[in-house]
């Protein structure tokens, strides 16, 4: 009978890690087990999220955090333009994003394709859990739909700017209304 499995190194919702080379972990999110290939080739763990759980991205953020490694996230309707991995990887910037449509307009910052540097990670360790752990009164952890503002606020107070990185990557989302991208 062979050993159970080490325990995963981010928490409940990730399997493992897969690193692009010195760039700490890069997490493909999805929520369905039919995530598309995101990726173009890039090698990607994938961290499948509870549809049910509105607050598994928050938590899924934190744990990547608090690994005081630098990490990217591809999120499943994202397709990541070609070499753009690289590119963030490569960056000198702290917080690189790729901007993508919400609607009509390309949207930026947001975390469908961005990377958070080792540096930002270790300079700052409290954020994410900070930002993104509500107090009990307030319903817990943020919802999936506020993780990227909840993480933005504070580092943009903090004087940190996002870094944007073009072309914009292909968004796969469709909205019902293309006004409203809560739809």
């Amino acid at each position: 009978m062979q050993p159970p499995p080490p325990p995963p190194p981010f928490g409940p919702n990730v399997t493992g890690a897969v690193a692009l080379p010195g760039s700490g972990p890069t997490a493909a999110v999805s929520w369905s087990r039919s995530s598309p290939g995101c990726c173009n080739g890039a090698r990607a763990e994938l961290a499948y999220l509870d549809r049910l759980d509105p607050s598994a991205y928050a938590r899924l953020i934190c744990d990547l955090w608090e690994t005081g490694q630098g990490f990217t996230i591809v999120e499943q309707d994202i397709v990541a333009p070609d070499d753009s991995l690289a590119a963030i990887h490569d960056c000198e910037h702290p917080w690189c994003v790729h901007p993508y449509s919400v609607g009509r307009a390309p949207t930026s910052p947001m975390l469908g394709l961005v990377r958070f540097s080792t540096a930002l990670v270790a300079a700052m360790p409290a954020l994410a859990r900070k930002s993104l752990a509500r107090r009990p009164k307030r319903g817990g952890w943020t919802k999936y739909r506020g993780v990227d503002l909840a993480l933005a606020r504070p580092l943009q107070r903090a004087g940190i700017v996002h870094h944007d990185h073009w072309p914009v990557a292909e968004h796969l989302h469709r909205y019902a209304d293309p006004t409203d991208p809560g739809s």
